[in-house]
């Protein structure tokens, strides 16, 4: 081996250049990891950590770092002139390279989308909030006084509220502690209410429609993301998933606002019903009837109009979706709830002629049988009107009857053996004495026998034709004599 044609000279300088290439690729990985963990830390939506505990921008930087150790590597297998590892470590990052400019434009549409998507939601928030929209709401469906009466509850405990206060010593030590509670709660409060989003609730209807606009946004944003970054196996679904929520969109915003039309009508209508039940005296009689006091019929019948008048509009809002299969349920139980509904109504009107009769009869044995057959009888006929297997109420209600005759038969024929032989006896003692009665006073000839001769008003009466009558028998009425 000839070390003198050895060029001693240029391999020292590819490895002094190899090492800077190390050096500088070690430099700039470590800046830029840095660089984008601070920057990515300053973006509060980005501030997230993982299972590790590791920040999102950490896990940036890291793959940064590795990007440029990558370029770093391929720069010094070139030097070398490796070409066989060099080749397949070129595609890779020639692929990568060609694919990043895309991958930070989708990041960038993203990041820009999801902030307008937020200030789209503020917005949104404000101008309800303006509006007054959850106040109306709440009047609307009756729940303002509620939550009127719950944001005071420590008023009406002004004792347990300044417990303190009743002790003279102490009172000033609790004023001046209040006074430091209440700046170090107004300092905590102040962004929030700079915000202007502490005193919405995401329940509400603003809450609801301004989290509507935001995916809305969102997913307008994720999908123009989507085909910048030209993945057609991403995209395409996502844009027939786009299209047909655009196309169902208008359905869908009619569909709930009437929906919501319904509930404000319900309400407004069970209002009005309410008052109208309470006035005619429908409590009261209701009441009476037995009613438990805590429940008044008012409200039932009003809370059973609601949920009908609901259930209508529900109806017509799943027609406006085009769902067959839901309108056609919802029929369903519409008219399976109006046969129970009146099935209902059946058997509390057979409750209460019940107690009516037993009322009219006493407590006696007699009451409560027809105040119990009563009941058995409108139960039956309110199970069958509301269609719940009619064979076997049917057959249960004959069996009843027919057991309830044959336990009747039983109890006469086993358990009273001498009171059904004296009422035979009696029954038996009675048909004689009839008889005997008929046997002792025969029927008068005269007056039971059709062929007995009596004068006639067209024929002039002859009393020398006429034949003797005995001693026991009456004399002929004689037209012409005079008493």
């Amino acid at each position: 081996m000839d070390f003198d044609s050895i060029d001693w000279l240029g391999i020292l300088g590819k490895v002094l250049l190899a090492i800077l290439i190390l050096v500088v690729t070690l430099i700039l990985a470590k800046v830029a990891k840095w660089a984008i963990a601070k920057l990515i830390s300053k973006v509060p939506a980005l501030q997230h950590k993982d299972a590790s505990g590791a920040t999102l921008g950490s896990s940036v930087g890291q793959i940064v770092s590795l990007l440029i150790w990558l370029l770093g590597l391929v720069a010094l297998l070139e030097l070398f002139g490796l070409n066989q590892v060099l080749e397949p470590l070129q595609g890779l990052l020639g692929g990568f390279v060609a694919f990043l400019p895309r991958l930070v434009g989708a990041i960038l549409v993203f990041f820009i989308g999801w902030k307008l998507a937020g200030v789209a939601r503020d917005l949104t928030v404000s101008g309800l909030s303006a509006v007054g929209l959850d106040r109306r709401v709440a009047g609307w469906t009756g729940k303002g006084e509620a939550a009127h009466q719950g944001q005071h509850p420590q008023s009406q405990h002004p004792q347990a509220q300044h417990p303190q206060a009743q002790h003279p010593q102490a009172q000033q030590q609790f004023q001046q502690g209040q006074f430091h509670d209440q700046q170090q709660v107004q300092g905590q409060h102040q962004p929030q209410q700079h915000s202007g989003q502490s005193s919405v609730s995401s329940s509400g209807p603003t809450g609801i429609i301004a989290g509507i606009v935001f995916g809305i946004i969102v997913i307008l944003i994720a999908v123009a993301a989507l085909q910048i970054l030209g993945i057609a196996a991403l995209y395409e679904p996502a844009t027939q998933m786009l299209s047909t929520i655009t196309t169902a969109l208008p359905s869908i915003i009619s569909a709930v606002a009437l929906l919501a039309l319904g509930v404000v009508a319900a309400n407004f209508i069970g209002k009005i019903l309410q008052s109208v039940l309470a006035g005619t005296g429908l409590d009261r009689a209701a009441a009476k009837a037995g009613l438990p006091e805590e429940r008044k019929a008012s409200d039932i019948l009003t809370l059973i109009v609601k949920i009908a008048i609901v259930l209508f509009f529900a109806i017509m809002a799943t027609q406006l979706l085009n769902f067959p299969q839901v309108t056609e349920l919802l029929n369903e139980v519409l008219v399976l709830g109006g046969n129970v509904l009146f099935g209902a109504a059946i058997v509390v009107a057979g409750v209460v002629i019940a107690s009516l009769l037993k009322k009219v009869l006493g407590n006696g044995l007699t009451g409560k049988i027809v105040s119990v057959a009563t009941i058995v009888l409108f139960v039956a006929m309110g199970l069958k009107f509301m269609g719940l297997a009619d064979s076997i109420i049917n057959m249960a209600f004959g069996a009843l009857v027919i057991g309830g005759a044959a336990a009747a038969a039983l109890a006469f024929g086993l358990g009273g053996r001498e009171t059904a032989a004296r009422t035979l006896a009696k029954i038996e003692a009675g048909v004689e004495a009839e008889q005997a009665k008929e046997a002792a006073n025969p029927p008068v000839k005269g007056f039971d026998a059709p062929e007995t001769t009596a004068p006639r008003i067209d024929q002039p009466f002859d009393a020398g034709n006429q034949p003797p009558f005995d001693q026991g028998q009456q004399p002929p009425f004689d037209g012409g004599q005079s008493y």
